[in-house]
């Protein structure tokens, strides 16, 4: 694997687990036994108290390791416009900007400046670089500790797991309107959900494919802040395993939401495209 092709992987894998000073919630026992609550009533507080914004602009600490290989540590800001685009920019400790990316619902892409190569493509590029399922929704949720948002809820449980509310969604398909041109079937996944009874947010998520536990991702999200009235989790550790365990955490820094922003995206007409294979 030459190292453009590599290192734009390694790129795609981070972005994957995209997915921070702040104000603890306090460790409470669960408020009424599960049975009261109810599966349905217990769901729809979690999507009741999830992120509900327009826009959102965070500075970013990450630190990437993996398995073997020393940690990387990096700078960066982010910008989204809700199910529309989700731009980030990354430095290393100089300062300087070494990538900058654009993703939205039907595009991904990359301008490297360290190499002076971009990238264009879309998310079924991306889900053949990394061998998994992938799309916009995924990275939008997994940033805002949110419940999958094109996935459908059929066959669930709920049981009480470690003072949290765990539940398990089994066969998770995207919703028929929100189907790629190129997806002729709905790819499945399986969820599980463990939830703070004392707030609603998710504490831990885990997702791997319906029928293959090669593969997974762990998400576990800590210290919640309040900002402007919305929890937003403040340290984020995300693990990918599929091969090389990879982790990733992530440390969100003066996050404002709703505020209108700016996307700049422009390819230099000097860059050359980057030479990856995706077959």
């Amino acid at each position: 694997m030459n190292k453009r092709k590599s290192g734009i992987i390694i790129l795609v894998l981070f972005l994957f687990s995209l997915s921070f000073q702040s104000c603890k919630t306090t460790k409470k026992t669960l408020r009424k036994p599960l049975k009261e609550l109810g599966i349905d009533y217990l769901y729809e507080k979690m999507k009741e108290n999830q992120v509900k914004a327009d826009y959102f602009d965070s500075r970013l600490k990450l630190v990437y390791k993996q398995q073997g290989k020393s940690k990387t540590e990096l700078n960066g800001q982010i910008r989204i416009k809700s199910d529309s685009i989700i731009w980030l920019s990354v430095s290393p400790a100089l300062g300087i900007e070494a990538l900058r990316v654009e993703m939205t619902q039907d595009s991904f892409k990359v301008i490297n400046r360290l190499n002076k190569t971009y990238l264009t493509g879309d998310f079924m590029m991306v889900e053949k670089l990394i061998n998994t399922t992938i799309d916009y929704s995924i990275i939008e949720s997994l940033l805002f500790a949110n419940d999958l948002s094109h996935y459908d809820v059929k066959k669930i449980k709920v049981k009480v797991d470690n003072n949290l509310y765990h539940i398990s969604i089994k066969k998770r398909r995207k919703i028929r309107k929100y189907l790629r041109a190129q997806e002729s079937t709905p790819q499945v996944l399986v969820q599980d959900l463990w939830i703070d009874p004392a707030t609603y947010r998710i504490k831990k998520l885990k997702i791997n494919e319906f029928g293959d536990d090669s593969k997974s991702l762990n998400v576990y999200y800590d210290d919640y802040e309040d900002v402007n009235g919305t929890l937003l989790p403040a340290n984020i550790l995300i693990e990918i395993n599929a091969g090389a365990k990879i982790e990733i955490g992530m440390k969100y820094k003066n996050p404002e939401f709703d505020k209108p922003l700016r996307f700049p995206f422009k390819i230099p007409s000097k860059y050359k495209l980057m030479d990856i294979n995706t077959q």
